[in-house]
């Protein structure tokens, strides 16, 4: 019969657990996921490879540790963003915001998510967190309707087109931000905010 863990045994497997997936993520941003091996994992956390399996059941479950850990993460915080009492304006700035500070505090695991979407969404597996994707749609989509009826964005607005500005121009800021360099996450967001409420034309004194 397999011993229990002891509180103090469980807390530590966590601990490690979580630096575990810091050395994953980092390197399957980094390579790719299909290119790299857990002996590499292995190698770069100090470990032998067999030792991983103590911690994750397989590659894939790491992959859906980094992606799902990353998952919960934004939508705790979408999902205050959703109840509170704000204007449309003011939710889909935060959303943005969240968004965007993601790529300063898990810039890793955003590239990831980014990087792997096309095998998120072919393996069975994955599909749930997958249509996230669609979940991020309809929110951003909701709040740009829900701004259009309050008289905060223009009546002629397309909202699909303004939802895939949007997403396509937030997400791809992962592959050429990087914690720690020239500009903050705050100055990006700050920019960014600026340029999609206001675009290019002078601000008014």
């Amino acid at each position: 019969m397999a011993r229990r863990q002891t509180g103090e045994e469980s807390a530590y497997r966590e601990a490690k657990r979580a630096e575990l997936l810091k050395v994953c993520a980092e390197l399957i941003a980094r390579r790719g996921y299909a290119a790299t091996t857990v002996r590499e994992i292995g190698d770069a956390a100090g470990l032998l490879s067999g030792s991983l399996y103590y911690y994750f059941k397989s590659k894939e479950d790491i992959l859906e540790s980094l992606v799902s850990g990353l998952q919960d993460v934004l939508w705790a915080r979408y999902q205050e963003i959703v109840d509170s009492a704000d204007s449309p304006r003011v939710k889909l700035e935060r959303a943005l915001r969240v968004s965007l500070e993601a790529m300063h505090t898990h810039n890793d695991e955003v590239r990831v998510y980014q990087n792997e979407g096309a095998m998120l969404h072919l393996n069975e597996r994955f599909k749930p967190m997958a249509a996230r994707r669609h979940e991020f749609e309809s929110m951003i989509s909701g709040f740009l309707v829900d701004g259009v009826a309050a008289g905060e964005f223009r009546a002629d607005l397309r909202v699909q087109v303004a939802f895939r500005l949007i997403r396509d121009s937030v997400w791809p800021v992962v592959h050429w931000y990087r914690p720690g360099g020239d500009v903050t996450i705050d100055e990006v967001a700050d920019e960014y905010l600026a340029l999609l409420f206001d675009g290019l034309n002078p601000r008014s004194m």
